[in-house]
């Protein structure tokens, strides 16, 4: 391991007592960040995992939050995001073969010092694409945790009507020769010129200003589009998840809170989902849009309180 950065900006302040370090799987280096309790007696760990093109600069707001609740704070920057490795030449596309890969670099993570001794009991937070990535991985490793929380997960990937044809698209560029090339519906221009307006994560405009001066500020941080590798890898790990003997065995108690006015990922997945495994439940945010730590105080008061409530259950 090696010491790694944590970016600090006036708009974006990087909470006090953490430490980062680079670690290697591989030829893969990935940045992994622990803050430790502020309290005499920690309520235990919170594990922080992002979503698709995110880093674990964006959520110093949310690591405070943590931090005043009296948790321990470990978070990573999956490969392909933040200034873990990126495998591609055009290294702001996001990219992966297979959400595999993901599992390898968590057992890394977990194996490394800066994740030793993380306080008793360890909760999982979680958005998005790592929602996909972290529930698979728990059916795995049901011992990580003892408690999940799923932010607007990514149990599916847009309407599903266009599913089918996505699915079938992903799986002939890949066999094609062209998984590491860009889809036609990818999103790859700057992040930092994303307007307000359009955008269709947040309605804090605050907030939604903070992501782009962080990665105005170190531009290394951004991601911008897709690989069709990646829509092949996703469409994969969803099918796995969705099968019934999958979520018969999935043991986690895990509470999924889905956005009201979700337009990125499949909006009744997690529902489904719950209704078909006796340790998950799902909850509609209603008005909030997907990222819903970053979304305005009305939405992120109705997040909290029920994370709290959720975690605070004998």
């Amino acid at each position: 391991m090696t010491v790694a950065p944590l970016i600090s900006i006036p708009e974006n302040p990087c909470p006090k007592g953490g430490k980062a370090v680079f670690i290697s799987n591989g030829d893969i280096r990935l940045r992994a960040a622990r803050w430790p309790a502020t309290a005499a007696s920690p309520r235990g760990t919170v594990i922080l995992a992002h979503g698709r093109s995110e880093f674990i600069e964006k959520y110093y707001e949310v690591i405070g939050e943590l931090l005043e609740r009296g948790y321990e704070v470990f978070t990573f920057d999956w490969r392909g995001q933040g200034l873990s490795t990126r495998e591609l030449e055009t290294r702001e596309r996001g990219h992966i073969k297979s959400y595999d890969d993901y599992f390898a670099d968590i057992d890394c993570v977990f194996a490394s010092d800066i994740a030793k001794d993380l306080p008793a009991p360890r909760n999982l937070l979680v958005h998005s694409m790592g929602c996909n990535i972290m529930f698979r991985y728990l059916h795995a490793h049901p011992d990580l945790v003892s408690h999940a929380v799923f932010s607007a997960p990514m149990f599916g990937i847009g309407a599903r009507n266009a599913q089918p044809i996505l699915s079938a698209l992903g799986k002939i560029a890949v066999v094609m020769g062209k998984g590491e090339g860009e889809p036609f519906f990818s999103k790859g221009g700057n992040p930092t010129q994303e307007e307000f307006e359009t955008n269709p994560v947040t309605s804090d405009r605050n907030r939604f200003g903070r992501t782009k001066k962080t990665i105005t500020a170190h531009p290394d941080l951004g991601v911008a589009g897709l690989s069709w590798d990646w829509v092949k890898a996703s469409f994969d790990s969803t099918r796995a998840m969705m099968q019934p003997e999958f979520l018969e065995h999935y043991i986690v108690p895990s509470l999924f809170l889905a956005a009201g006015r979700e337009k990125l990922v499949t909006p009744d997945a997690a529902a489904w989902i719950a209704a078909h495994s006796q340790h998950c439940e799902a909850v509609t945010i209603e008005g909030a849009l997907h990222e819903i730590m970053m979304e305005r105080d009305p939405f992120r008061r109705q997040f909290w309180a029920l994370f709290d409530e959720f975690l605070g259950r004998d």
